[in-house]
């Protein structure tokens, strides 16, 4: 089975990160079809990287080391997108 085997359109993705790594991620799943909320404690680097993609993606600060951040992220992540598919 390769990546390309797996249908991601119309699902939506949690990507933690929003640097080279966490963009190059969230951007292929854009290109498949998914919506995106990324992630970061940077809310500058998620927010960038979520205007790249319109109203498929989505920039969330976060602290991924706080229980309540981390709920917080989830919970803007199924606000926007109405559910959450992939982590």
């Amino acid at each position: 089975m390769t990546p390309t085997d797996y249908e991601v359109a119309d699902k939506v993705v949690f990507v933690a990160g929003g640097g080279a790594i966490g963009r190059a991620l969230g951007a292929a799943f854009v290109r498949r079809g998914a919506r995106v909320a990324f992630a970061s404690r940077d809310l500058t680097r998620v927010t960038d990287a979520a205007a790249e993609f319109g109203d498929r993606a989505l920039g969330i600060s976060f602290d991924a080391t706080k229980e309540d951040d981390s709920q917080a992220a989830i919970d803007r992540t199924l606000d926007a997108f109405g559910r959450l598919d992939i982590v």
